[in-house]
């Protein structure tokens, strides 16, 4: 359960959700969930927020929002 969208609650459940999983996924596709996920929404180069970035990287899985 999440209580908020901020990025505290967005990170934890993803990390929750990989737990869960016993594994990760290769390819996380978020909605453009602005600050949290997505700092600057964009067709062709979103870019995404730095700590959703590095948990991406810890866990070696794509973002394609």
């Amino acid at each position: 359960m999440t209580w908020t969208q901020q990025l505290y609650d967005w990170i934890g459940s993803h990390v929750r959700a990989l737990t869960f999983l016993g594994g990760c996924v290769k390819i996380i596709v978020p909605d453009n969930l602005k600050k949290s996920g997505v700092h600057k929404a964009s067709f062709y180069d979103p870019v995404i927020n730095r700590t959703y970035g590095e948990m991406a990287s810890h866990y070696s899985v794509a973002i394609n929002p």
